[in-house]
């Protein structure tokens, strides 16, 4: 689901924010010691009266939202929302699926790598055979925020010689300025929505 930038996007993202205030009053659960901002969205759309706009395929596939026009040979997807749009890429696109996850999840041998969160430090792996020397990889999440994990993940193409072509997002939160953490591996990011 998607809502149009604009004043009603502006508001709904507004009372989001003032429901995080309350976020523990209200009852809700936090998880990993933080809001949820899904459930705050949610009802955040819900007291503003707005109805997300149902994705038919047109967002994702307008050309003015994501021009593209480089070389890709592998979708990567990082856990877990990544894998949601992250799959649906690459069976579009007819290319191969790589996941990122967090670490001790996949099955085979892995390479890994940590970085920083707000409250504590994370590690995410990716197979050492998912990518070749030279492969060109679009790395697909739902939401650019901090940049941490992006970040994260491109290094663990690097160390397999892979190079980032580019970078997809449903959400981008413009604000935090994360996206100036990306352009070192690639010049090419697509968000779908942006929060100013």
């Amino acid at each position: 689901y998607y809502l149009e930038k604009g004043l009603k996007a502006a508001a709904v993202y507004s009372t989001a924010r003032e429901l995080e205030k309350s976020y523990d009053h209200i009852g809700f659960v936090r998880l990993r010691n933080s809001p949820n901002d899904e459930v705050l969205m949610a009802l955040a759309m819900q007291l503003q009266q707005e109805q997300p706009i149902p994705d038919d395929g047109s967002v994702m596939s307008d050309p003015q939202a994501c021009p593209g026009g480089y070389e890709i040979d592998v979708i990567a997807g990082i856990e877990s929302r990544g894998f949601l749009f992250g799959f649906l890429l690459a069976q579009e696109m007819n290319k191969p699926f790589v996941p990122i996850r967090k670490q001790g999840k996949l099955p085979f041998h892995t390479i890994s790598e940590s970085y920083k969160l707000e409250y504590g430090q994370a590690t995410i792996e990716m197979h050492e055979d998912a990518i070749q020397e030279g492969t060109k990889v679009l790395m697909h999440d739902d939401l650019l925020a901090t940049g941490g994990t992006v970040v994260a993940a491109s290094k663990l193409v690097e160390k397999l010689g892979g190079v980032i072509s580019g970078y997809s997002f449903v959400i981008s939160l413009d604000f935090l300025q994360s996206s100036g953490r990306l352009t070192r591996f690639s010049e090419n990011i697509c968000s779908l929505v942006h929060y100013d």
